[in-house]
């Protein structure tokens, strides 16, 4: 299976800056990636960066918050993250948003459109339950690219639906969530999941 171009370049890396033996140095800590959510003019669609809430909040402990972006020229710069994020009011739900307009056209991203999502209307249209394969796209810790952002793709399949309610055992809350099987590793939390 061909991944095309545009799962992949909705990828950032989410990074910290912190201070190694006198030098200021990131450290990759996770994956987030770009949605453009379309105005209500229909004119022009508002990029949006998502990650996983649990990644901001173990990266502001130890210091600014960066993404790291690939470059038009094929490289890779860091764009420090200033604005407010936006977390979902149930506080088992482990997502984090912020409206990002990005500060320099030399980046080069494409934003996943909103409409792409998965909906109940799409998963009765498309037939889609368990059993059916995914693509997970994101950041492996090890591998990140010395010179630009070298996401890796992991395939798995849908574990579970989301029939009843989980509980988040460090809340008591509950939330609705699809399991995936996705042979996991270190730097995929906030990465995108896709039903090829």
């Amino acid at each position: 299976m061909r991944v095309p171009d545009q799962i992949k370049d909705c990828i950032f890396f989410l990074c910290v800056e912190t201070d190694s033996y006198g030098n200021k140095v990131f450290q990759y800590g996770g994956t987030g990636f770009l949605v453009g959510v379309l105005s209500e003019s229909h004119s022009h669609y508002y990029p949006y960066l998502v990650t996983a809430k649990h990644n901001v909040e173990r990266a502001k402990n130890f210091g600014d918050i960066h993404i790291r972006l690939n470059t038009v020229d094929g490289a890779a710069d860091f764009i420090q993250v200033t604005g407010e994020w936006i977390y979902h009011e149930n506080e088992a739900v482990d997502i984090a948003v912020m409206r990002f307009d990005l500060p320099d056209p030399r980046f080069m991203f494409k934003s996943l459109p909103i409409e792409i999502f998965l909906t109940s209307e799409t998963i009765e249209q498309y037939n889609i339950g368990i059993g059916d394969d995914l693509l997970v796209v994101g950041l492996f810790t090890q591998r990140h690219g010395k010179h630009k952002n070298l996401p890796i793709v992991r395939t798995g399949i849908i574990a579970a639906m989301p029939d009843e309610p989980l509980e988040d055992p460090n809340t008591g809350l509950e939330y609705d969530a699809y399991l995936a099987e996705l042979r996991s590793i270190g730097g995929l939390s906030g990465s995108p999941v896709f039903s090829p």
